[in-house]
């Protein structure tokens, strides 16, 4: 058989079956990282999903520390402005000293 001669029907199907063997052997191996690569991503969505529950919990806790807070600021402030109330009008009350008593005249 000489080189230019086209190869034979056996010899081409030999070719074609070795075509469509390798064919089939790298869309399984596709087929299982393909496989994989899907349990990463659901593994991912559920560590997302924890994640995100947990930061609901954490600015859930956020919002009540800061209603806890201004409640606590505006009772100090209440505090601090009936502590002054209660200064002012006693520096306007004289002293047992300075109050007059109208019999010692």
């Amino acid at each position: 058989m000489t080189t230019n001669q086209p190869p034979t029907v056996e010899e081409r199907l030999s070719r074609l079956e070795i075509l469509f063997s390798n064919v089939g052997e790298t869309v399984l191996a596709q087929n299982d990282t393909i496989a994989a690569i899907g349990a990463r991503v659901d593994q991912t969505t559920q560590n997302v999903n924890a994640q995100s529950a947990t930061i609901d919990v954490l600015v859930a806790n956020i919002q009540q520390l800061t209603e806890n807070v201004a409640a606590v600021n505006l009772h100090s402030r209440f505090i601090s402005r009936a502590s002054s109330t209660r200064q002012a009008t006693s520096c306007y009350r004289p002293s047992k000293l300075q109050q007059t008593n109208p019999t010692n005249f």
